[in-house]
């Protein structure tokens, strides 16, 4: 082998590994909030007690435990042994899509089944394209045919809507 190319690998081999080697993985940052009461300022009052919190909340991703036990009025859940999806009538939007047989690898979540879709997401919401507009569904209430379904095979879930003249209808 050329000493060129020997010499092109093991840089390529050095700043595939070196950079991992000189850096830290970052821990989330902790404020410690109150402290001793002592003072001019604070003589009379009571002492607060020492907290942690995270300096920037980081949402939860977790799947909601309570949408799999009593699905609110504007949620509809579809379960399987597989997964756990909860739709929501208003848009006919997905709001929490989770693999329940493959644990989260995120440590603040304990290995609980894996949310892939993040709460707050807007991801998948629905429009449709008509001529040179948009119709965005967010906005539109929509009715199941079912308000939770526990899926055994081909299970069509159907949601539909009506505005003004126009109807939609989502399987």
């Amino acid at each position: 082998m050329d000493r060129r190319v020997l010499l092109a690998v093991v840089l390529m081999m050095a700043v595939a590994i070196l950079p991992s080697m000189f850096s830290k993985s970052k821990k989330p940052a902790v404020v410690q909030t109150g402290g001793q009461a002592g003072g001019p300022a604070d003589s009379g009052r009571a002492a607060p007690t020492a907290s942690a919190v995270p300096a920037s909340p980081i949402p939860s991703a977790q799947p909601s435990d309570s949408l799999s036990l009593r699905p609110s009025d504007d949620t509809v859940v579809v379960t399987s042994p597989l997964y756990r999806y909860a739709l929501s009538t208003r848009g006919g939007r997905l709001i929490e899509a989770t693999l329940l047989r493959y644990p989260s690898m995120r440590p603040e979540e304990n290995r609980r089944p894996a949310q892939i879709l993040t709460p707050q997401s807007d991801l998948l919401t629905l429009g449709l394209l008509s001529g040179r507009d948009t119709v965005w569904l967010r906005d539109w209430q929509f009715e199941p045919s079912a308000r939770s379904l526990n899926v055994q095979g081909a299970t069509p879930l159907r949601l539909t809507a009506r505005q003004g003249g126009d109807a939609i209808s989502l399987t």
